[in-house]
């Protein structure tokens, strides 16, 4: 996750770096980093609309690198039963979902 830090500097300018962090713990073998901005998101929000049957839109908070397979049983649903389409292009159960995802989870109709 790049985040922007100041860190004191030779000459006493605080120059700005962009760094990856892993942890919220950094240290610097001159000093110190004082972390200015520091994201650790843990959780997505997803939005889902169910079709056509429901017709309805459920917001889910899901872990980070939650699936379409988690979303759907996050909804209590049976992932054969449903056919997921992130704009118009359908996706696998597999698929790794982005904080303020939208999808669509069309239900899936057989018979004769």
């Amino acid at each position: 996750m790049a985040v922007h830090v100041r860190g004191p500097s030779r000459s006493g300018n605080l120059p700005l770096w962009n760094v990856i962090f892993n942890t919220a713990t950094v240290a610097h073998n001159k000093g110190y980093l004082r972390v200015i901005c520091f994201d650790l998101a843990m959780s997505i929000n997803v939005k889902v609309h169910l079709l056509p049957t429901r017709k309805e839109t459920k917001t889910l908070k899901l872990e980070k690198g939650a699936t379409v397979e988690s979303a759907i049983r996050a909804l209590s649903l049976f992932p054969d039963a449903w056919i997921a389409v992130r704009g118009d292009v359908p996706l696998p159960s597999d698929e790794p979902l982005r904080d303020n995802d939208e999808i669509k989870l069309i239900s899936v109709v057989s018979g004769g």
